[in-house]
Protein backbone atom coordinates (compact mmCIF):
# COMPACT_ATOMS: atom_id res chain seq x y z
CA UNK A 1 0.00 0.00 0.00
CA UNK A 2 0.85 3.63 0.41
CA UNK A 3 2.47 5.31 3.41
CA UNK A 4 0.32 8.43 2.97
CA UNK A 5 -3.28 9.22 2.19
CA UNK A 6 -4.41 8.00 -1.23
CA UNK A 7 -5.63 11.09 -3.11
CA UNK A 8 -6.84 9.40 -6.28
CA UNK A 9 -7.34 5.97 -7.81
CA UNK A 10 -8.42 5.19 -11.37
CA UNK A 11 -8.92 2.07 -13.48
CA UNK A 12 -6.73 1.66 -16.55
CA UNK A 13 -5.73 -0.86 -19.22
CA UNK A 14 -9.18 -2.34 -19.71
CA UNK A 15 -9.91 -2.21 -15.97
CA UNK A 16 -7.11 -4.72 -15.30
CA UNK A 17 -4.95 -2.29 -13.33
CA UNK A 18 -5.47 0.58 -10.92
CA UNK A 19 -3.28 3.67 -10.79
CA UNK A 20 -3.18 5.24 -7.30
CA UNK A 21 -1.70 8.61 -6.30
CA UNK A 22 -0.74 9.44 -2.75
CA UNK A 23 0.45 12.13 -0.39
CA UNK A 24 3.52 9.88 0.16
CA UNK A 25 4.92 11.16 -3.18
CA UNK A 26 4.20 7.89 -5.00
CA UNK A 27 2.13 6.83 -7.96
CA UNK A 28 1.56 3.07 -7.90
CA UNK A 29 0.28 0.75 -10.59
CA UNK A 30 -1.60 -2.30 -9.29
CA UNK A 31 -2.51 -5.50 -11.13
CA UNK A 32 -5.96 -5.98 -9.61
CA UNK A 33 -6.46 -9.43 -11.13
CA UNK A 34 -3.56 -10.70 -9.03
CA UNK A 35 -3.54 -7.97 -6.33
CA UNK A 36 0.13 -7.20 -6.82
CA UNK A 37 2.03 -3.96 -6.98
CA UNK A 38 3.38 -3.75 -10.52
CA UNK A 39 5.36 -0.52 -10.54
CA UNK A 40 6.10 2.29 -8.10
CA UNK A 41 6.78 5.79 -9.36
CA UNK A 42 8.28 7.79 -6.53
CA UNK A 43 8.80 11.51 -6.33
CA UNK A 44 12.58 11.22 -6.41
CA UNK A 45 12.35 8.96 -9.48
CA UNK A 46 10.11 11.45 -11.30
CA UNK A 47 12.56 14.16 -12.36
CA UNK A 48 12.48 17.11 -9.97
CA UNK A 49 9.36 15.86 -8.19
CA UNK A 50 9.35 15.48 -4.42
CA UNK A 51 5.87 16.64 -3.45
CA UNK A 52 2.52 14.98 -2.86
CA UNK A 53 0.79 13.58 -5.93
CA UNK A 54 -2.84 14.60 -5.63
CA UNK A 55 -4.39 12.95 -8.70
CA UNK A 56 -3.20 10.78 -11.58
CA UNK A 57 -4.40 8.95 -14.68
CA UNK A 58 -3.04 7.03 -17.65
CA UNK A 59 -3.17 8.27 -21.21
CA UNK A 60 -5.55 6.13 -23.29
CA UNK A 61 -2.58 4.23 -24.82
CA UNK A 62 -1.03 3.64 -21.36
CA UNK A 63 2.28 5.26 -22.39
CA UNK A 64 1.98 8.41 -20.27
CA UNK A 65 0.66 9.52 -16.91
CA UNK A 66 -1.07 12.84 -16.28
CA UNK A 67 -0.92 13.94 -12.67
CA UNK A 68 -1.68 16.81 -10.32
CA UNK A 69 1.07 17.90 -7.95
CA UNK A 70 2.06 20.97 -5.97
CA UNK A 71 5.71 20.67 -7.03
CA UNK A 72 5.76 24.27 -8.37
CA UNK A 73 4.32 25.68 -5.16
CA UNK A 74 0.68 25.32 -6.22
CA UNK A 75 -1.41 22.53 -7.68
CA UNK A 76 -0.53 22.03 -11.34
CA UNK A 77 -0.97 19.50 -14.15
CA UNK A 78 2.01 17.53 -15.51
CA UNK A 79 2.60 14.61 -17.90
CA UNK A 80 5.41 12.05 -17.80
CA UNK A 81 6.13 8.91 -19.82
CA UNK A 82 5.30 5.55 -18.28
CA UNK A 83 7.63 4.04 -17.30
CA UNK A 84 9.46 7.32 -16.52
CA UNK A 85 12.51 8.33 -18.57
CA UNK A 86 13.20 11.74 -17.00
CA UNK A 87 10.96 13.68 -19.41
CA UNK A 88 8.20 15.86 -18.01
CA UNK A 89 5.79 18.40 -19.47
CA UNK A 90 3.82 21.01 -17.54
CA UNK A 91 0.32 21.29 -19.00
CA UNK A 92 -1.26 23.94 -16.75
CA UNK A 93 -0.09 27.55 -16.82
CA UNK A 94 -1.80 29.06 -13.77
CA UNK A 95 -2.33 25.92 -11.76
CA UNK A 96 -4.85 23.14 -12.22
CA UNK A 97 -6.72 20.31 -10.59
CA UNK A 98 -8.31 16.96 -11.46
CA UNK A 99 -6.82 16.12 -14.90
CA UNK A 100 -8.68 13.79 -17.29
CA UNK A 101 -7.51 12.54 -20.70
CA UNK A 102 -9.92 12.57 -23.63
CA UNK A 103 -10.31 8.97 -24.83
CA UNK A 104 -8.38 9.56 -28.06
CA UNK A 105 -5.47 11.10 -26.11
CA UNK A 106 -5.64 14.41 -28.02
CA UNK A 107 -6.75 16.58 -25.10
CA UNK A 108 -6.38 16.85 -21.35
CA UNK A 109 -9.23 18.46 -19.44
CA UNK A 110 -8.71 19.97 -16.01
CA UNK A 111 -10.19 22.33 -13.46
CA UNK A 112 -8.46 25.62 -12.71
CA UNK A 113 -9.49 27.37 -9.50
CA UNK A 114 -10.57 30.99 -9.54
CA UNK A 115 -8.66 32.93 -6.89
CA UNK A 116 -11.49 35.36 -6.20
CA UNK A 117 -14.45 33.07 -5.58
CA UNK A 118 -15.38 29.44 -4.98
CA UNK A 119 -15.59 28.79 -8.69
CA UNK A 120 -13.43 27.48 -11.45
CA UNK A 121 -12.94 27.25 -15.15
CA UNK A 122 -12.89 23.92 -16.94
CA UNK A 123 -9.94 24.00 -19.32
CA UNK A 124 -8.66 21.91 -22.18
CA UNK A 125 -5.15 21.62 -23.61
CA UNK A 126 -4.53 19.97 -26.97
CA UNK A 127 -1.88 17.23 -26.82
CA UNK A 128 0.33 15.88 -29.64
CA UNK A 129 3.14 13.37 -29.77
CA UNK A 130 6.05 14.78 -31.78
CA UNK A 131 9.35 12.93 -32.33
CA UNK A 132 8.70 10.73 -29.29
CA UNK A 133 8.04 13.77 -27.09
CA UNK A 134 4.90 15.67 -26.20
CA UNK A 135 3.61 19.06 -27.30
CA UNK A 136 0.76 20.75 -25.47
CA UNK A 137 -1.28 23.72 -26.66
CA UNK A 138 -1.83 26.52 -24.17
CA UNK A 139 -4.87 25.64 -22.05
CA UNK A 140 -8.11 27.25 -23.21
CA UNK A 141 -11.14 27.95 -21.07
CA UNK A 142 -14.18 25.91 -22.01
CA UNK A 143 -16.60 27.43 -19.48
CA UNK A 144 -16.88 28.74 -15.92
CA UNK A 145 -18.40 26.70 -13.10
CA UNK A 146 -19.48 27.63 -9.56
CA UNK A 147 -18.29 24.63 -7.56
CA UNK A 148 -19.21 24.63 -3.85
CA UNK A 149 -15.52 24.83 -2.85
CA UNK A 150 -12.17 25.20 -4.61
CA UNK A 151 -11.38 21.56 -3.93
CA UNK A 152 -14.60 20.18 -5.43
CA UNK A 153 -14.31 18.09 -8.54
CA UNK A 154 -17.91 17.36 -9.30
CA UNK A 155 -17.64 17.03 -13.07
CA UNK A 156 -17.19 14.40 -15.72
CA UNK A 157 -16.63 14.43 -19.47
CA UNK A 158 -17.77 12.06 -22.22
CA UNK A 159 -15.17 9.96 -24.05
CA UNK A 160 -15.24 12.25 -27.10
CA UNK A 161 -14.82 15.39 -24.95
CA UNK A 162 -17.94 17.05 -26.34
CA UNK A 163 -20.29 16.89 -23.35
CA UNK A 164 -19.78 17.61 -19.66
CA UNK A 165 -21.76 16.70 -16.58
CA UNK A 166 -21.23 19.36 -13.91
CA UNK A 167 -22.60 19.92 -10.41
CA UNK A 168 -22.82 23.73 -10.49
CA UNK A 169 -24.07 25.70 -7.48
CA UNK A 170 -24.70 28.97 -9.34
CA UNK A 171 -28.11 30.32 -8.51
CA UNK A 172 -28.64 27.98 -5.57
CA UNK A 173 -29.38 29.92 -2.36
CA UNK A 174 -26.89 29.27 0.43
Amino acid sequence: GHDGAVRAAVFAEGDQVVLSASADNHIKKWNIGQYEEVRVLQGVVMEGHQDAILAAGFSPDGKRIVYMSDESGRAGIYVQPFPPDGSKWQISVRGGRRPVWRDDGKEIFFQSPDRNSPGASLLAAGIRTVNGGLEADPPRELFRVAFPTLTSSMWSVTADGKRFLVADTAGIPS
